[in-house]
C-alpha cells in the first residue's frame, strides 16, 4: 500500500534516500505481486520511476464517514476559544507540524496577510517542527499562543497552536477558511475532512492528491507549494 508520493517526499534524500530510491524501493516493488496507492495520480510515477510494471498497480481513493465528521463539525468550541473566532477572520489549518506539511511558509503567507488585513490563524496538530514553527512565527512578528504553554487563551494573539484534538472538526467548521499548504501528499484526508465540513478552501497544488479533490466546476482557489508570496491576496 502506498500512502503518498515517494519522488516528492522530502523525508527521502542525501546519499541513502538515493539508494532508497534508485535500488531497494524499485527492487522491492518490482516484487510485489499487486501495489494499491491512495490516488491515481501515484501510479505514474511508480511506473516512470521505479519501473513498476502499471498492471501491478490499482488506486483506492480515501474515504470519509462523511455523517460522523458533519456530526462532530456541530459541537460547539470551548468558551475561550469562541471568544477568539468571534474576534475576526480565522484561517484554520490541520495535520501534523512536519516538512511534508509545509506549514513555514504559510507562516510568511499569514504574516504579509496581516499587513493589511486583521485575521487570526490557527493551527490543529502536533509534531517535530513544534519549536522551529513557533519561534519562526514570533519572527515575523507575530503573536503566538501555545496550548502547552502557561499564558491564558484571550483573542490577543495572531498564531494559535491549538495542540492535537479529540475532535478537530469543531475547530475547523467555524473558521473562514481552510488552508492546506502541503508540499506533497498521498490523497489528503484533512483537506477532505474540511471540504466535508462544508469549508472553503486554499490548497497548494502539491503532488499528489488536492487536484482530485476538485470535482470542476467547483470553485476553487489552487496555488504553487513552496511559494511564500501571491497566495495572501486570494485569502
Amino acid at each position: 500500500m502506498i500512502h503518498g508520493s515517494k519522488t516528492h517526499d522530502r523525508n527521502i534524500s542525501g546519499p541513502t534516500g538515493w539508494l532508497r530510491k534508485r535500488v531497494l524501493m524499485p527492487l522491492l516493488y518490482k516484487r510485489a505481486d499487486r501495489i494499491v496507492t491512495v490516488s491515481q495520480d501515484i501510479i505514474p510515477e511508480m511506473v516512470d520511476d521505479y519501473g513498476v510494471d502499471v498492471r501491478k498497480l490499482s488506486a483506492i481513493n480515501n474515504s470519509f464517514e462523511v455523517e460522523s465528521v458533519w456530526e462532530r463539525a456541530q459541537e460547539p468550541l470551548p468558551p475561550a476559544m469562541q471568544a477568539v473566532y468571534a474576534a475576526g477572520p480565522v484561517l484554520v489549518t490541520s495535520g501534523r507540524l512536519a516538512i511534508q506539511k509545509n506549514q513555514r511558509p504559510l507562516l510568511d503567507i499569514f504574516a504579509a496577510l496581516r499587513a493589511g488585513q486583521a485575521a487570526k490563524l490557527v493551527f490543529i496538530g502536533d509534531g517535530e517542527l513544534r519549536d522551529e514553527l513557533v519561534q519562526h512565527a514570533r519572527s515575523r512578528g507575530l503573536r503566538v499562543h501555545e496550548a502547552w504553554g502557561p499564558e491564558p487563551l484571550t483573542p490577543d494573539f495572531d498564531v494559535y497552536f491549538v495542540g492535537l484534538q479529540h475532535n478537530p472538526f469543531q475547530y475547523i467548521r467555524p473558521a473562514s477558511v481552510f488552508v492546506f499548504p502541503s508540499a506533497w501528499e498521498g490523497f489528503p484526508l484533512a483537506l477532505g475532512e474540511a471540504m466535508t465540513c462544508g469549508m472553503p478552501v486554499v490548497s497548494t497544488d502539491c503532488p499528489t492528491g488536492p487536484a482530485k479533490c476538485w470535482p470542476p466546476p467547483r470553485p476553487r482557489r489552487r496555488c504553487p507549494s513552496g511559494r511564500p508570496s501571491g497566495p495572501s491576496t486570494g485569502c
